[in-house]
């Protein structure tokens, strides 16, 4: 959405007030745009999402990529606590001829997180495979991109409130 601002900047002095208002000046007039409600309002953390992707009681059985490709999670990866992607070592049975694809899988709440956590240049992210995110929107060129946010809200028995975030990694059954 956005909101016009029919404001002269240069008729005025903000700067001690609002010292980032020199940032949205473009001539006499300046337009001032919000992302989607729906992405400022989702009040949950990828903690969340690590720990649906983790346990099979949580994870959607119905997974697809972007472009409608079926997906089997044959091994959902191992929880890394340390620094660099959130899952190691993931198999996962893309398209319907089942192809077998392994590698580290990544968590965001949008794909744009991607770069805005500075994953491109990591080294520690040269073996990602699979982007798992709740909001669909642009892919990460290489990366098999999972969106969650239209499979979870069909479910009428999934609801991340019920998500212990505390429990995990150690009450993911085997």
């Amino acid at each position: 959405m956005c909101y016009f601002l029919a404001m002269n900047f240069q008729n005025y002095t903000f700067s001690s007030a609002f010292p980032r208002a020199a940032n949205y000046r473009h001539g006499k007039n300046s337009t001032v745009c919000e992302s989607s409600p729906s992405y400022h309002s989702f009040p949950y953390r990828e903690r969340h999402l690590q720990c649906l992707w983790a346990d099979p009681r949580l994870r959607p059985v119905n997974l697809s990529t972007t472009d409608g490709e079926p997906i089997e999670v044959e091994h959902p990866g191992d929880w890394n606590l340390e620094a660099g992607p959130d899952f190691l070592n993931a198999i996962l049975r893309i398209g319907r001829e089942r192809r077998r694809v392994g590698g580290d899988l990544e968590i965001h709440i949008h794909p744009a997180d991607w770069k805005q956590h500075g994953h491109t240049h990591d080294p520690r992210y040269r073996n990602v495979r699979f982007h798992v995110v709740f909001f669909p929107g642009l892919e990460i060129p290489g990366l098999l991109q999972i969106p969650l946010q239209k499979l979870l809200s069909t479910d009428p028995h999934f609801s991340f409130e019920n998500i212990d975030t505390t429990a995990y990694p150690y009450s993911i059954p085997h």
